[in-house]
């Protein structure tokens, strides 16, 4: 039976007790950050793409929950999308910032309140572990992408200028901090990898933790596949808002925001299956 490892980020989200909106597994975002762009590259104006960075943004608003919740938030993101413009490193950080808000748009299909995940923190935890380990168990490949030392320069420097703007505590960070708290978020998500990726009794586990109390596997698979897809729609409508029709960042959120509402309320505020 699969039970929580002291050494998971969503372990760790519990032990913290941080808000609902901040914890979703990180294995699940990164893979789901990999198909929303699968159809082929993404047309960033003025920029190459690139989808290693992509990728790595999309774990990026969870990377520090050890530390600081702060950065998992629309506003820190519209913030962190304005200084990538400004900034000049050695990858390309409009991908990560894509990549950033995607994760935040994820999220805000699970969590919504007739989402994937609405319940309270101490249900919601073992069953995003467990959505984890089933998307680990069919993708024998799945690598979890890490930051190298540019990304952890490029973070910090838009964590301290974002505190100084805003004048909220907590951001005077030093890239030694980001750079500890960062490191043990991938360390547990590393030691999760290793030790879970083959654990056969999810499927068990995935009707058990079920929020909409369902009683087969086939019935949760359902659950989790629809919210699956209006989260990898939901990603499709953000990067069109911003890339085709040019949307800024801030018109974006309410943008996506709205969208996802509606999509709950034309199926009575629900992703149950029915």
């Amino acid at each position: 039976k699969t039970e929580m490892k002291a050494s998971s980020p969503t372990l760790l989200c519990l032990l913290l007790l941080v808000p609902l909106a901040l914890c979703w597994g990180p294995i699940t975002h990164q893979m789901l950050a990999r198909v929303t762009v699968s159809g082929g590259p993404v047309v960033i104006p003025g920029h190459t793409w690139d989808l290693e960075s992509f990728v790595l943004g999309s774990s990026g608003p969870d990377s520090l929950l050890l530390c600081n919740t702060g950065v998992h938030s629309f506003d820190f993101a519209v913030f962190l999308w304005n200084f990538s413009r400004t900034t000049h490193v050695d990858f390309d950080p409009a991908s990560y910032v894509h990549g950033f808000f995607i994760h935040l748009v994820q999220d805000q299909v699970s969590h919504h309140a007739g989402g994937y995940i609405p319940a309270p923190l101490t249900q919601m935890l073992p069953l995003e572990e467990v959505v984890d380990v089933m998307n680990l168990y069919n993708d024998t490949r799945f690598t979890f992408n890490t930051y190298n030392t540019s990304h952890l320069q490029f973070f910090t420097s838009a964590i301290q200028a974002y505190g100084k703007a805003t004048h909220k505590l907590g951001f005077n960070m030093s890239v030694g901090e980001v750079t500890k708290c960062i490191r043990a978020f991938e360390d547990a998500i590393k030691v999760e990898i290793d030790v879970r990726r083959f654990e056969i009794n999810y499927k068990e586990d995935i009707v058990k933790r079920d929020t909409c109390h369902v009683t087969t596997f086939d019935k949760a698979l359902a659950h989790y596949e629809l919210s699956r897809a209006w989260t990898l729609q939901s990603g499709a409508e953000w990067l069109q808002s911003v890339d085709t029709t040019h949307m800024s960042a801030a018109e974006s959120v309410s943008h996506i925001v709205s969208y996802v509402d509606d999509l709950f309320r034309a199926r009575n505020g629900t992703d149950c299956p029915l």
